[in-house]
């Protein structure tokens, strides 16, 4: 009988570094992985200790890493350190019922988020990149993992969800809904904190002023705009005759601006020039949203994070968290 377990053991392992090539951040420690693990393992490691939503390019010796290529063929020695190009990413919402993680530097869908029995009508991306968030027509938000695409929460309204946003730490989320109110989640446990009350019309918008410790203003088609207490679920104030606010998304760079023209696709706008960059194709039914993923938070030092360093033993390549309703 073989022992698998005795042989793995056996197995020559390195310890690596990846380090992003334009912030200099280091982006992911894996100890103990084996050399005749791909490309593609490191990818799934890196994506998930540094919270990437699209897989960056990893080179060494010049060369961009294929992903089916062994670490062992590649000649990567123990202690390296792997330079990596982080890649921007890009969530949009369609009425065919999916949101899909586009990686903007090339153009394709690296995840596709299926899971809405109806249009979705928002997404957006947590601000360290790790989820996003969808509103659906079928009367929910979902939660979602960028690394894995699963589904971790499931939010629900009484009515079709118009919006859905998380605060500045990315612990909250906010949706605003046909049935006339506007609520606060809890991301950890899909727990409703708030339930927040007032509007005598759909609340088309619902955004965090100042992450979870501000204010949150809500926008609804009874004219009004009003700030609420996201503690204690009381409205600060009321803002009278507020015009509708139609969002587009800029780039973190400022150079480009993502847009939904009206029918099954995105498109990105060079803002100097208004000239079409890019034409993401792949929705079925009309796009109604298109969000860039905020500027990647600064990772931990090394020595904060080293208890926490990546092993190759415990690297799952499945979602973490089962789905829980709320």
């Amino acid at each position: 009988m073989v022992d698998w377990d005795a042989l793995n053991e056996k197995r020559p392992t390195i310890n690596v570094t990846v380090r992003d090539t334009v912030t200099r951040d280091l982006l992911a420690t894996i100890n103990g992985c084996p050399i005749d693990q791909k490309v593609s393992f490191l990818l799934t490691c890196i994506c998930r200790e540094a919270g990437l939503p699209c897989r960056p390019v990893l080179q060494w010796a010049d060369k961009d890493l294929l992903p089916w290529e062994s670490i062992e063929e590649i000649g990567i020695p123990d202690g390296a350190e792997i330079p990596a190009i982080v890649q921007q990413a890009l969530v949009t919402s369609s009425h065919d019922g999916t949101a899909k993680i586009w990686n903007m530097d090339t153009g394709e869908c690296e995840t596709t988020l299926t899971g809405h029995n109806g249009k979705v009508l928002c997404a957006c991306f947590a601000h360290d990149g790790r989820r996003v968030v969808t509103a659906s027509e079928d009367k929910t938000a979902k939660v979602w993992n960028t690394l894995t695409g699963s589904c971790e929460r499931t939010l629900h309204h009484s009515d079709a969800v118009n919006w859905a946003t998380f605060s500045d730490d990315s612990k909250f989320v906010a949706t605003a809904s046909e049935d006339h109110t506007s609520k606060v989640f809890v991301v950890k446990t899909g727990e409703c904190r708030h339930t927040l009350r007032g509007h005598s019309g759909a609340v088309f918008s619902a955004l965090f002023t100042d992450g979870s410790t501000g204010q949150v203003a809500t926008e609804s088609t009874d004219g009004t705009t009003r700030l609420w207490n996201p503690k204690t679920g009381v409205c600060d104030r009321t803002l009278q005759e507020q015009s509708s606010i139609y969002h587009c998304s800029y780039s973190p760079n400022g150079q480009s601006v993502a847009t939904t023209p009206g029918d099954n696709t995105a498109l990105i706008l060079n803002v100097l020039t208004g000239e079409v960059e890019l034409s993401l194709i792949g929705h079925d039914d009309l796009v109604i949203s298109a969000k860039y993923c905020p500027p990647r938070p600064k990772p931990e030092t090394p020595k904060a994070r080293s208890k926490d360093s990546l092993s190759w033993k415990n690297v799952k390549l499945e979602g973490e968290e089962g789905e829980v309703d709320a």
